[in-house]
């Protein structure tokens, strides 16, 4: 009876901490509006940026998927939530006045979050709500500069590779000059991807969207998790070679004008397709191995019993 007490108890606290987050996080919402209105301005304008239309949804659904582990692992909160929710809040200030800063000032809505799910349900329960963050932080856009900054190099070495792919059709003749790429062929020449701005780079964040998804569908061990993120990164940036070659076919055996829709968003959806299936045989050749390797020592052990029985 006083056990049957004790988890009815335990079983109302979690689910008291939980409305408690959830509270908090809502309000946390409305408090930084405008970020969210900026991320929504973004996603609409920028095809490469829409991918933070289905953050919310791909959150719910792991949410959904790993709910009864979530609620077993709610637990005390810590006082340390309320140190980084002020942190959060202190960043945020200082990214408006008397700094500027674009990226700084829309992360700490994020920052503020894992303050609140700290300080309701404690380091367990956050630390299972890592993936649903990271999925959150994705879907924030940086800024144009600093993309820039920190995509030219892989991005000039995509557009190498692609213009000696390219060259490899038969009759087409592929020139890079600066980020403009030009084809001459017998039926003529044309420009593939001019109105672009960085190749479409931005696209990069809904593969790597893609990959968290699939890695966290299930609940896996830090080995497996590291394996995969180390993963991620040649399918990312496969993908994006590959997204950028298929507009240049496209472009050339459609005939289609530069500044075309037609190549950009059909080897975008090609290109998306692309990361899942590679992600998703990655993802299910390290699920294999693991139950290969279960079955392996189940096999072992009975063979001991029996050993052990003679």
């Amino acid at each position: 009876m006083s056990e049957s007490l004790v988890s009815n108890t335990e079983h109302n606290q979690r689910r008291i901490a939980l409305l408690q987050a959830g509270i908090l996080v809502l309000i946390s919402t409305l408090l930084f509006w405008r970020v969210h209105h900026y991320v929504y301005d973004v996603a609409s304008s920028v095809p490469d940026a829409a991918h933070a239309f289905a953050v919310p949804i791909l959150v719910l659904i792991l949410a959904w998927l790993r709910r009864h582990d979530l609620f077993q692992r709610i637990g005390r909160g810590s006082f340390w939530g309320v140190v980084i929710i002020v942190f959060g809040l202190f960043i945020y200030g200082i990214s408006n006045w008397p700094f500027h800063y674009g990226y700084p000032d829309k992360v700490t809505s994020v920052i503020v979050i894992a303050g609140i799910i700290l300080v309701t349900c404690g380091w367990r329960f956050l630390f299972r709500c890592l993936p649903l963050i990271f999925l959150i932080l994705v879907a924030i856009p940086t800024g144009v500069r600093t993309f820039a900054r920190l995509i030219i190099t892989p991005e000039t070495i995509t557009l190498e590779v692609v213009r000696a792919a390219l060259d490899l059709l038969p009759g087409i003749s592929i020139t890079l000059d600066g980020q403009d790429m030009y084809y001459l062929g017998d039926q003529g020449g044309g420009v593939i991807a001019l109105a672009e701005p960085h190749r479409g780079a931005q696209i990069l964040l809904a593969y790597l969207t893609i990959c968290i998804f699939l890695t966290f569908t299930r609940i896996r061990p830090i080995w497996q998790i590291i394996t995969l993120a180390i993963l991620s990164i040649p399918v990312v940036l496969f993908c994006n070679f590959a997204r950028v070659t298929l507009w240049g076919i496209i472009t050339i055996y459609g005939n289609y004008d530069p500044l075309s829709g037609v190549p950009r968003i059909t080897s975008a959806i090609l290109a998306l397709c692309l990361a899942y299936i590679i992600f998703g045989l990655f993802i299910t050749l390290i699920n294999s191995l693991v139950i290969e390797g279960g079955k392996t020592e189940e096999i072992s052990l009975s063979k001991d019993n029996r050993g052990e029985q003679s």
